[in-house]
């Protein structure tokens, strides 16, 4: 059987490296490329370096362990943790490769429909995965801590004309403990020392709140946590909830806008 082994080299490489990027997706990883392409490189001498049986070690404990190595060189000490995720992708796209070869498919096709494969379940695990965990604000002030249900409200567009920061509003009764004594959010005269008012306007009119900046605000999501800057305005409605505005795009794993696109648990301006 003839083998074209600059065909070879190029489909095996280009494997590696789509299964290397898949590992990343579905381990929710920032996916190093320029170190995926040297492992994918090296992935694809050392299958070279199997067919023609240069190696001491041969079969599929080779090809483990050549998948191994390249998980190291790409994620490092992640790259153990990254390992069956990667195995998982290259075993799946092995398979559909194969068969497309067996169809009488060009090498030239192969890579393109391996590509195309790879990003469609990249794609998709994106976005199954986006919005489906439970958004929590967790907020700190005068050392003391709470961690509050959270919602995407996209008709906040509230803004601190002082900071130029979005505004987070929470009730009063979802504060609890964080609230000064005697405080009333209802009730000006009783604006805490530190505190300011921002001129909202809602449905029902237009309406005073007691905003502050806390000293710390951290958003999780998927569990998953990250630090933001915002102000905080205390209303007096029921919602247990904190109430997210748009403005506030600051997400964990850095897909900014991307977590607001599921409609799921979400509040919109009109509703």
């Amino acid at each position: 059987m003839r083998i074209n082994m600059e065909a070879y080299l190029l489909l095996n490489g280009w494997m590696d490296y789509l299964s290397l990027l898949w590992g990343a997706y579905l381990k929710d990883i920032r996916f190093p490329m320029g170190r995926a392409a040297l492992a994918s490189a090296l992935g694809g001498g050392w299958a070279a370096a199997a067919l023609m049986r240069l190696l001491p070690l041969q079969g599929p404990f080779a090809a483990l362990l050549g998948f191994f190595l390249l998980c190291l060189i790409t994620y490092g000490p992640r790259g153990a943790c990254c390992y069956p995720a990667v195995m998982a992708g290259a075993l799946f796209l092995s398979g559909f490769v194969d068969a497309l070869l067996q169809l009488g498919f060009p090498p030239w096709a192969c890579l393109w429909a391996a590509g195309g494969c790879a990003l469609l379940m990249c794609v998709l695990r994106r976005t199954r995965g986006q919005g489906k965990g439970d958004m929590r604000l967790r907020i700190m002030l005068y050392g003391k801590a709470i961690s509050l249900p959270a919602l995407r409200d996209s008709g906040n567009l509230l803004r601190d004309g002082v900071t130029g920061l979005p505004v987070i509003v929470v009730s009063q009764k979802a504060l609890g403990p964080l609230m000064p004594p005697h405080v009333q959010a209802d009730d000006p005269s009783t604006l805490p020392k530190g505190w300011r008012l921002i001129s909202v306007r809602t449905a029902a009119g237009e309406a005073l709140l007691m905003c502050f900046r806390p000293d710390l605000l951290e958003l999780t999501m998927d569990k998953r946590a990250q630090r933001t800057e915002a102000i905080l305005a205390v209303s007096c409605f029921g919602e247990r909830r904190a109430l997210i505005p748009e403005g506030l795009r600051c997400f964990p794993w850095g897909r900014k806008a991307d977590a607001w696109k599921n409609k799921e648990d979400a509040i919109h301006a009109g509703e």
